[in-house]
C-alpha cells in the first residue's frame, strides 16, 4: 500500500487551501480526507480526482504515515502510542503541542524522534522570518509590531459571522455578532466597519495572549535579548494579515542593503516604490505563500521601519507542506 497523508478537518477553509498546496508541489503520498460525521459522504477534488470523505473514527486515520490537524483533534482521536508511528503536523488549536516548526528559520534541528510538529500563527512566522533576515545584518535591541488579523484565522465561522454582520447592514440591520472579540466575551462587538484590539484573552499586565506568545517565541527561538511590544488588532478583512514593524539597532541602518537581504530570500517578495504609491496590500498576495513587503525606511540612523502583508492561510499551508517534505526526505525515507 502506498503512503497515505491524511488531512483532519477537510472541508475547512484551513484544508482546503492545504490541499491547493499539497496539489501545487506535487505531494508524493496519497491523500485521505477526515471530517466531522455531517461531512461524510461528500467529496472533495484533489489533483483532478474526487476523493471521497471519511469519518473521524476511521480506522484509516492510523495508517497515515503523515497527518495535517486542520482542526485541533488530533489528540482526541489518536492514541499516544499511534501518535509516535506517524508524523502529525498541527495547523490548529495546538499552542503547546508539537515543536514549533518554521521551514527557512529552524527546521534542520528536527530529529527523527519529533514526531509532533506544530506550524506557528501567520503572525509569528511573519515576524520570525523578518527577524531572521535583519539579524544577518544587525543586532537587534527593541522590536515593536503591529499585527492586523483578519477572520480567516478564526476559522470558516469567523468568515460567515462577519458575512452575516454585512447581510444585516444591507438590509438596513444593526450588525451583531456572536464570535468577535472572542466567542466567550463578556460582549460581543460588530466587527463590520471598525477594528478591535484584541485577538485573543487578555493576561495579567494587559498584554493578550497572542501578544505575549510573539514575544516569548520570538526571544526563545532566536535567544535574543531583543524587547519585543506586540499588539494585536482584528480587522473586518476576510483573508489575508498586515503588520508594521519598527526596530531598533546597534549598527547603523542602510535601508538599500536590507532591500537586497530580503529580495535574496526566496519567501519574500519586496514591493516598495513610494514615487508611485506602490507597496503590498493583503489583495495582491491571496494564495501566495510569500511575505510582501514595502514601506522600508529608517526614522533615524539605528531605527529601521517596514509593512509587511501575506495571505495568512497560504503562509502557514506553505509552511505545513515544506514540512511534510522535509520529514519525508530526510526521515521516513531513510526508515
Amino acid at each position: 500500500m502506498n503512503n497515505q497523508a491524511g488531512i483532519i478537518g477537510a472541508s475547512t477553509w484551513l484544508a482546503r487551501e492545504l490541499a491547493k498546496w499539497l496539489k501545487k508541489w506535487r505531494f508524493p503520498y496519497d491523500i485521505v480526507l477526515f471530517d466531522e460525521n455531517e461531512e461524510c459522504g461528500r467529496t472533495f477534488e484533489y489533483q483532478d480526482q474526487f476523493y471521497p470523505v471519511h469519518r473521524l473514527s476511521d480506522e484509516r486515520l492510523f495508517t497515515c504515515t503523515v497527518l495535517f490537524d486542520c482542526i485541533g483533534k488530533a489528540d482526541q482521536l489518536i492514541p499516544q502510542e499511534k501518535q509516535e508511528q506517524m508524523w502529525i503536523i498541527r495547523l490548529c488549536g495546538c499552542e503547546k503541542i508539537g515543536k514549533l516548526v518554521l521551514p527557512s528559520v529552524n527546521l534542520d534541528q528536527l530529529t527523527a524522534n519529533d514526531h509532533n510538529l506544530r506550524i506557528p500563527t501567520a503572525a509569528f512566522a511573519m515576524a520570525a522570518m523578518i527577524f531572521a533576515a535583519l539579524k544577518q545584518r544587525h543586532t537587534l535591541r527593541k522590536g515593536v509590531l503591529t499585527s492586523l488579523h483578519s477572520v480567516a484565522e478564526v476559522g470558516d465561522e469567523g468568515c460567515k459571522d462577519l458575512m452575516e454582520q454585512l447581510k444585516a447592514y444591507v438590509a438596513g440591520q444593526e450588525p451583531e455578532s456572536e464570535l468577535f472579540p472572542l466567542k466567550d466575551a463578556y460582549q460581543h462587538l460588530p466587527l463590520l466597519f471598525q477594528t478591535i484590539p484584541q485577538t485573543s484573552d487578555f493576561c495579567d499586565g494587559g498584554s493578550s495572549q497572542e501578544e505575549l506568545r510573539l514575544q516569548t517565541n520570538l526571544k526563545q527561538l532566536f535567544d535574543t535579548d531583543c524587547d519585543i511590544c506586540a499588539t494585536c488588532v482584528r480587522v473586518a478583512g476576510l483573508r489575508g494579515l498586515s503588520m508594521s514593524l519598527a526596530f531598533l539597532c546597534d549598527e547603523e541602518v542602510d535601508p538599500e542593503a536590507l532591500t537586497d537581504v530580503f529580495s535574496q530570500d526566496l519567501n519574500m517578495i519586496c514591493f516598495d516604490d513610494i514615487t508611485h504609491n506602490m507597496y503590498p496590500i493583503c489583495a495582491d498576495v491571496i494564495h501566495d505563500y510569500r511575505i510582501y513587503i514595502g514601506r522600508m525606511r529608517r526614522s533615524d540612523p539605528h531605527t529601521f521601519a517596514m509593512w509587511a502583508v501575506c495571505d495568512d492561510l497560504a503562509l502557514r499551508c506553505g509552511i505545513a507542506v515544506k514540512t511534510a517534505f522535509y520529514v519525508i526526505h530526510n526521515f521516513i525515507e531513510e526508515e
